[in-house]
This record gives structure tokens, sequence and C-alpha cells, in this order.
């Protein structure tokens, strides 16, 4: 996480809610690793930003399988 930045509150009264990812970049090697940034508006405002996201890609087929706890 590059920076991560939040300028209001998800309350009871917020109506809608949307998530976005902005994908910048696909770096492929051994892993594969997304690079992105991603914010949350709440009733139409964006309140959450965060900037240079990283997170390892995997097929479906191929993906590790999650731990159990």
């Amino acid at each position: 996480l590059g920076e991560l930045k939040f300028s209001g509150q998800v309350g009871p009264s917020v109506k809608q809610i949307i998530y976005g990812i902005d994908v910048k970049r696909v770096m492929r090697s051994k892993l594969v690793l997304g690079v992105a940034d991603g914010w949350l508006s709440a009733d139409g405002n964006v309140i959450y930003r965060a900037s240079d996201l990283k997170v390892g890609l995997f097929r479906q087929d191929a993906a590790p399988a999650p731990s159990g706890a």
C-alpha cells in the first residue's frame, strides 16, 4: 500500500456505497502482481482512497488453497 486517506465515515444514514478499483499495471514474473488504486464512495462522495495497492493474481484453477482457521 502506498497511501491511504480517509475523509469521511460510513454511517447508518448512508444509502449507497460503491467500491472501485482502477488497475494501473500488471507485472508478470514467477508471480503475477497487480498494482491498482482503490476508492470508496458513500452517497456519491469519495471518502476513502488507497494508492498503489498490490495483490498477487492467480487463475481460478491455480489459486492456492485457503488456510483453515
